[in-house]
């Protein structure tokens, strides 16, 4: 029987030593190289509205729908997991604002115009999320992305001042009925919205812009003698943001 020589034995098993050292090596870097999990915090700042709108079920009877405070900051955590190269399915934290107040007013001849207060149906803060699809393009050593999904925000409704008017002095005795039926329990308790923006990244930093837009309105229908009024405004939130992305 052919005897292979000894020194050539301990090469071939060198040999197959250094191949399996190699591909074992190869592997590692390919599993560092294709990291799966992403998670981002964001920070940015926003212009939030709701669609104006008036409710006027009488000539001497109406409500206004308006916008606070637009201007806001909102802040986010991003979950993503990558499933196949520029192929991103993830998760959002949301923490944004509703502006909306509610205007509720009566004819006055004395003012010779509608009157009334100003008031809450909300404490304006919002905590959310949403489940979305981001897509990314290399362009040598910058990613561009972009991004769609769905999801929605809590709101936290405040009748504290809602149940009756009687603390608004000296208005028509109509006012009172349609001020608590077009105001009391208003407030939705979920709000859901769609979601979409783009950006950039460089290694991991990123920029982007993010829009938000309510799929119904943040208001419930209210009823009033006998007729149903429907509520069609929006939420709009357009939104700038910086982040720093964790890979591992």
């Amino acid at each position: 029987m052919y005897q292979v020589h000894p020194k050539l034995n301990l090469f071939l098993r060198l040999s197959v030593m250094l191949a399996f050292l190699l591909a074992s090596v190869h592997l590692y870097a390919e599993k560092i190289k294709e990291k799966r999990h992403n998670v981002t915090p964001m920070i940015g700042f926003a212009m939030n509205s709701t669609s104006p709108f008036t409710i006027s079920p009488s000539p001497n009877l109406k409500i206004d729908y308006v916008n606070g405070d637009n201007f806001r900051i909102p802040l986010s955590l991003r979950y993503q997991y990558r499933m196949r190269h520029g192929h991103l399915l993830g998760l959002d934290v949301l923490a944004n604002y509703n502006p909306l107040y509610l205007k509720p007013a009566y004819y006055s001849n004395d003012q010779n115009g509608f009157v009334g207060p100003s008031v809450l149906n909300q404490s304006g803060n919002m905590l959310g999320g949403d489940i979305h699809y981001s897509k990314v393009i290399d362009i040598k050593i910058i990613e561009v992305f972009g991004f769609v999904g769905i999801g929605g925000y809590f709101l936290q409704p405040d009748n504290s001042l809602l149940g009756d008017f009687n603390w608004y002095k000296n208005a028509d005795p109509e006012f009172y009925e349609f001020a608590v039926a077009a105001s009391n329990n208003s407030s939705k308790k979920f709000l859901p919205v769609s979601t979409f923006g783009f950006g950039a990244r460089f290694k991991h930093l990123e920029a982007g812009i993010n829009y938000q837009y309510s799929l119904s309105s943040p208001v419930n229908s209210f009823e009033y003698q006998g007729v149903k009024f429907n509520n069609p405004i929006r939420f709009r939130s357009l939104g700038y943001y910086v982040a720093y992305r964790f890979e591992f």
